[in-house]
């Protein structure tokens, strides 16, 4: 490896890195969630109240969704992988937690609009 690829990728580590923390510290906490079936809002909840929510599918099966201590996660749920269960608890803007067996979208939102930093024509 010569010298100056080894600067090239020292810089575009460094731009990496950058990048990634921007999008991280750019995030702004969320406000409420909205809970999704079938592409259809069911329910809009403060993050902000801690409950729990249960939701059932068409055909008898359930998710059960809680929120506390201003974030929400998935503590229970029949479906057959169990993935929406091991996510982790979600709490900013623009994160979901998402069941598609059951066909389940859980989506935090911010009350906080982003700002543009410029226009492109």
């Amino acid at each position: 490896m010569k010298r100056n690829d080894r600067w090239l990728l020292i810089v575009v580590t460094v731009v990496i890195v950058l990048l990634f923390v921007g999008l991280w510290l750019g995030q702004s906490d969320g406000s409420y969630i909205t809970v999704y079936q079938d592409g259809k809002p069911i329910g809009t909840y403060s993050i902000f109240e801690d409950e729990c929510i249960q939701v059932e599918t068409e055909d008898a099966h359930f998710n059960i969704i809680v929120i506390e201590e201003g974030k929400v996660r998935v503590s229970e749920a029949d479906c057959h992988d169990g993935l929406c269960v091991s996510q982790q608890a979600v709490s900013k803007g623009g994160e979901s937690i998402i069941c598609l067996p059951h066909k389940l979208v859980i989506a935090v939102h911010s009350d906080t609009q982003t700002q543009l930093d410029a226009v492109v024509q």
